[in-house]
């Protein structure tokens, strides 16, 4: 699958297609790009930006500026890849269900955190570094202690599975989406539900937390929808539907913008507070696959199934936001 990543500190972009990786740094000097093979899939950067783990069959461990393969492992097929906040250790979920821990430095294996019946299709690291949330379509989510060596907490899901899990950033609260359509709050220590915050009638994905933890950020069956988590009001998506609702999605941390791309080769940027429009992106020639904004919410990132990516400046959707100014169409930078 293609997958794009953007650095912690917003400075450099990878794109995965197939077995090729690019990462380009995000420089006003245009620098080339570094690319190499037997990487793909699912990818992170360390905290620091400067290595880059992916997971595309094998793992592999590269310098991000340089290319240069700092490992590679074989002995397992791996699904989902992510950094511990300090960035000494590495997550893995696997095609066998197992989730391992992993040193940085070269790979080996620290200790099996857990070993579930199916594949691992995302592992999810809490902010202070204290939890790990693993799970994946066909499993419920589990939480895992990195303290001690502790059984799993496993999230009573009604044994329903997911694509992810987006934690608060005091690492206290764990957000999950489900394919049963389900939207919940956990406490992490005790896996004990805090609050059904929705019950919606399509798939909840790719669920994200707001920084300031008021806003839940989900894409319910292709169309972006936001829960209040004071309230557990969903607003209504019908206004935002994009013409292929099954593609890509991505929200800005703050969870006020919303991106979406599908089959038509447009990206389409939205206001989650009020529904509107804010825009029309065109420069792909065929589907868009993937999305991503930064980290600092400065630029999105379009990936297209014509092997083109292109970068987009978000300040004037940030303005329009604010301001309620008509749609535009901003320039891009082509990668």
């Amino acid at each position: 699958r293609d997958a794009l990543a953007f650095s912690p500190d917003s400075k450099a972009i990878a794109f995965a297609r197939g077995y090729s990786i690019r990462v380009w740094p995000l420089s006003k000097d245009k620098a080339p790009p570094q690319e190499w093979g037997g990487g793909g899939g699912d990818m992170a950067f360390s905290p620091d930006g400067r290595m880059l783990a992916s997971c595309g069959g094998g793992l592999c461990l590269v310098e991000a500026r340089s290319g240069r393969v700092q490992w590679r492992l074989t002995e397992s097929v791996f699904c989902s890849v992510a950094f511990s906040p300090d960035g000494k250790s590495i997550a893995t979920g696997e095609l066998d269900g197992a989730v391992r821990l992993r040193d940085a430095l070269d790979g080996t294996e620290v200790r099996t955190l857990l070993q579930m019946a199916k594949p691992v299709e995302f592992v999810e690291f809490s902010p202070d570094g204290r939890w790990l949330a693993a799970g994946g379509r066909e499993i419920p989510t589990s939480v895992l202690s990195l303290a001690e060596a502790s059984e799993a907490v496993r999230l009573d899901m009604d044994a329903w599975g997911g694509d992810g899990a987006s934690f608060s950033a005091d690492g206290r609260l764990l957000a999950t989406g489900s394919d049963n359509g389900k939207i919940a709050m956990w406490d992490p220590a005790t896996g004990r539900e805090i609050a059904l915050l929705a019950d919606i009638d399509a798939g909840a994905y790719g669920v994200r937390l707001s920084s300031d933890g008021a806003w839940l950020a989900v894409n319910a069956g292709g169309s972006p929808a936001l829960v209040e988590v004071a309230t557990r009001e969903v607003a209504d998506s019908a206004p935002w539907m994009h013409p292929d609702t099954t593609g890509p999605m991505d929200f800005t941390l703050d969870g006020r913008i919303a991106a979406t791309g599908g089959e038509d080769a447009v990206v389409r940027i939205w206001d989650l507070r009020t529904g509107k429009s804010l825009g029309r992106l065109e420069g792909h020639q065929s589907m868009v696959r993937p999305l991503r904004f930064s980290p600092d919410g400065a630029l999105l990132a379009t990936g297209s199934t014509d092997g083109t990516v292109l970068v987009w400046d978000t300040a004037a959707w940030v303005t329009q936001a604010r301001s309620g100014a008509p749609e535009t169409t901003p320039e891009h930078r082509e990668k």
